[in-house]
């Protein structure tokens, strides 16, 4: 595992940030360092109660980490705990976090979900000292959801398995936002952009079942899954 040591620039309060890169977190999130998760996103903690509960009860408070490889920072906010780090997948600063652009991009989530992908592009737990740029079991970055096409195509599956799904939802844009290690896939809608979730287990496309409470759900099972470090043994359909 890579340790703090393989960064050139680690700080847990903004007095330690310098002119360079201080520039490459948003204000708000440089005065908020060394503050718990719930204090730095509040929105989030409030859409995923109890998600940030077992990450402030398992991780410490998160830091930031820079390195530079070459010419360019790469910018980090990371929870390090010696068995699996908590990288939160942080936007550029000046990127928008609300108003019609943000929104645009959004629309196709659940309300909850929005906080996910407001200051930052999801999360990830890694055994590694660097955030992996792809991962499972926690959803995906925006720009790593899987559409239909390709999720059939990364499993083998023929057309016709997924085929009657499609027309039964009746759109053309069907995403998959979260797949889990335990057979778990989420799809989402970005056609008509309904809010509903689509749960798939182990491919079964013919027995899918639409989620009622997908903000909840959701929280339930990054919860579950922080806590006991596997996606293993959670219902998405209770």
């Amino acid at each position: 595992m890579t340790s703090i040591d393989d960064y050139d620039f680690v700080c847990s309060s903004g007095a330690e940030l310098n002119s360079v890169v201080k520039k490459l977190l948003r204000p708000e999130l440089a005065r908020g360092l060394g503050k718990s998760v719930s204090d730095l996103f509040p929105a989030f903690a409030n859409a995923f109660p109890l998600t940030v509960q077992i990450m402030e009860k398992l991780w410490p408070s998160p830091v930031a980490a820079f390195r530079r490889p070459r010419t360019v920072w790469f910018s980090y906010l990371v929870a390090f705990r010696q068995d699996g780090n908590l990288f939160f997948n942080m936007n550029l600063a000046e990127q928008e976090i609300d108003g019609p652009l943000f929104e645009k991009y959004r629309n196709m989530l659940p309300e909850q979900w929005v906080e996910n992908y407001r200051y930052f592009n999801s999360f990830v737990v890694s055994d590694r000292g660097l955030m992996p740029l792809t991962w499972i079991d926690t959803p995906f970055s925006s720009e790593t959801r899987l559409p239909l096409e390709e999720y059939r195509q990364n499993f083998s599956l023929q057309k016709s398995k997924v085929r009657k799904f499609r027309d039964d939802v009746g759109s053309s844009q069907l995403t998959c936002w979260l797949l889990t290690s335990a057979g778990d896939a989420l799809f989402l809608d970005e056609q008509r952009c309904d809010k509903k979730v689509y749960h798939v287990r182990h491919n079964d496309f013919e027995n899918y079942f639409v989620i009622e409470n997908p903000g909840v759900i959701l929280d339930g099972y990054l919860a579950h899954c922080l806590e006991f470090q596997s996606p293993d043994g959670f219902d998405f359909r209770r």
